[in-house]
């Protein structure tokens, strides 16, 4: 139980406001972290499409050069060398047919076999190192490379499929990974690859973001149009890789995240509750305060010095008990004043009582039996009584200019009456 309640309140308005503001931060944090992520991934798998692609370029044109002056020098057995090094028929790829011929439709522009085999190595080695998937499509709309097992739709589909997979030996011996040749068309694939690859054919680059249902990750797509010398598309080049990492890291730094915020939230608390206290501090003082001049005490004072609400209310307090001081001395003097004043009243109320019961007593017992000397007495309780009279009258006046709305009527003063009297009172 606290004890002081404003300060628990204004604690739980402190935790309050920081976990509402704790709750935005996360959110936005996950937000920003996914999106940073996903953009940092569009932007270098966008990277490495053009990079293959121009390589991928630059092969063909390399080799167009090449077949080119082995034609005009003759050399024959170095072409023949060059398709048999391959180990393999080739796919049409790039305005070649499967037998190796050039396809009428590209143009006469027919490609050295040795260039397929560099093309495929690169695209395996893209896919080993980066572990993207690859799509290559001729300018008439052929998938005829992948590393990507043929799936229609992008369905799952079991590994033994068949096909035609080529596996080729790098320099040390090592195993590349398959790269598998067929016919798929460009429309065969899912819409969103079919826009992608059109774009490409238009000579335009382009990244995009998917979730797939089969991962439960989102992919990201990059195509990159694949150019000759002249810079005419000669096909398109897609990467695909599936965003695994997002959700490790995403945990990763949620979890950091929220350590730190666990951790801020603790001091912060604990500095809510202190400050709580210190904002509660000179309320407690104006309230002891307030309870000492209930209780009578008008000397105290919260001695409060703020430069806000609070520092006014404690100086309105410490004026207020200031003239509460100043308003219990003058009742005590008053009450002194009073004191005096009934017992001067009672002094001179029995001075002319007693004269009055004296001189009666004398009448009654015939004690004064002269006339002269029973006519002084009788003039003596008169007058005796007359002054009682006139005291009465004083003090019913005192009694009424208690009251503010006493009128006050000037009439004439008789001086003598009052030396009289002042000189009876000092007998």
């Amino acid at each position: 139980m606290f004890k002081s309640k404003i300060a628990a309140k204004l604690a739980a308005y402190f935790a309050l406001a920081i976990l509402v503001f704790a709750f935005v931060m996360a959110f936005s944090f996950g937000h920003f972290f996914r999106e940073n992520f996903i953009e940092r991934q569009q932007r270098s798998l966008a990277h490495r499409a053009a990079s293959v692609a121009a390589i991928m370029g630059d092969n063909l044109e390399r080799s167009r050069l090449r077949e080119a002056n082995e034609k005009n020098t003759g050399n024959a057995d170095a072409r023949a060398a060059n398709n048999a090094g391959s180990g393999t028929e080739t796919p049409a790829v790039f305005g070649q047919d499967a037998a190796g011929k050039a396809n009428p439709d590209s143009g006469g522009k027919a490609v050295n076999p040795a260039t397929l085999l560099r093309s495929r190595r690169l695209i395996a080695y893209v896919n080993i190192i980066t572990a993207d998937d690859v799509w290559v499509a001729n300018k008439d709309g052929e998938i005829v490379m992948r590393t990507h097992i043929p799936e229609g739709d992008m369905k799952e589909v079991p590994y033994n499929i068949r096909g035609r997979v080529e596996h080729h030996n790098g320099p040390q011996g090592r195993d590349i990974p398959p790269v598998f040749e067929g016919t798929t068309t460009v429309n065969s694939l899912p819409q969103v690859y079919r826009d992608m690859f059109r774009k490409g054919f238009r000579g335009e680059s382009s990244v995009r973001e998917e979730f797939d249902k089969r991962i439960n990750e989102m992919m990201v797509l990059a195509a990159a149009p694949v150019y000759d010398k002249n810079g005419g598309v000669e096909g398109v080049l897609m990467l695909r890789v599936p965003v695994f990492g997002l959700r490790h890291a995403f945990y990763e730094a949620l979890e950091v995240f929220g350590g730190c915020l666990v951790l801020a939230l603790i001091l912060a608390l604990a500095t809510a509750w202190f400050l709580s206290l210190k904002f509660t501090r000179p309320l407690n003082k104006m309230k002891d305060t307030a309870e000492k001049l209930a209780a009578g005490d008008y000397t105290a004072r919260c001695f409060v010095q703020q430069n806000d609400e609070i520092g006014e209310l404690a100086a309105t307090l410490d004026s207020m008990a200031g003239k509460l001081e100043q308003a219990d001395r003058e009742t005590r003097k008053t009450e002194k004043l009073r004191k005096e004043f009934i017992a001067n009243i009672s002094h001179e109320l029995r001075t002319p009582v007693t004269v009055v019961r004296g001189s009666l007593e004398a009448l009654r017992d015939k004690v004064v039996t002269e006339p002269a000397d029973v006519e002084r007495y009788y003039d003596t309780m008169y007058s005796e009584t007359l002054f009682l009279q006139r005291l009465i009258n004083d003090l019913l006046d005192l009694s009424r200019l208690q009251n503010v709305d006493f009128p006050i009527e000037k009439e004439p003063l008789n001086f003598c009456e009052v030396v009289q009297g002042a000189v009876r009172s000092a007998r």
